[in-house]
């Protein structure tokens, strides 16, 4: 995937997202800070009239819930059931990009301990060479 706006966040930013010889693009229509995005997918089958990805961020507790909701608007009422796989296939393919930015956000972690080591043990390093401590 790769921007096709100069503008990186906001209203108006569009994402081209290229899959095998399919592309799709993100525009996005909504955004509300920190507490939800809604982007309209374009390139899908011409019997679609709109198909829109909402993001709704919420604070929890004990963190942040996000919950991703896909709407797909048929242009003519023949097209109601295409519409309505197309919106499972697509909630599939939503849960999938919940579980990667879970498992994103929980392997983060461990990243980050390991850079905090490594900034102690490289300042360490740095006193031991300017002969501040001794070996």
């Amino acid at each position: 995937s790769c921007l096709l706006s100069e503008q990186k966040k906001g209203v108006g930013v569009i994402r081209r997202i290229q899959q095998g010889n399919k592309t799709l693009t993100e525009e996005v229509t909504i955004w509300h800070n920190l507490s939800s995005l809604v982007y309209e997918i374009n390139g899908l089958p011409p019997v679609f009239k709109v198909v829109t990805n909402t993001w709704l961020i919420s604070p929890q507790e004990n963190g942040t819930e996000v919950n991703l909701e896909i709407e797909i608007l048929p242009k003519r009422r023949p097209a109601t059931p295409v519409a309505a796989l197309a919106c499972i296939l697509l909630s599939r393919f939503n849960h999938g990009m919940l579980s990667d930015l879970k498992d994103f956000l929980e392997n983060i972690k461990p990243i980050n301990g390991l850079r905090e080591e490594v900034a102690l043990l490289t300042s360490r390093l740095i006193q031991l060479e300017a002969g501040n401590e001794p070996l």
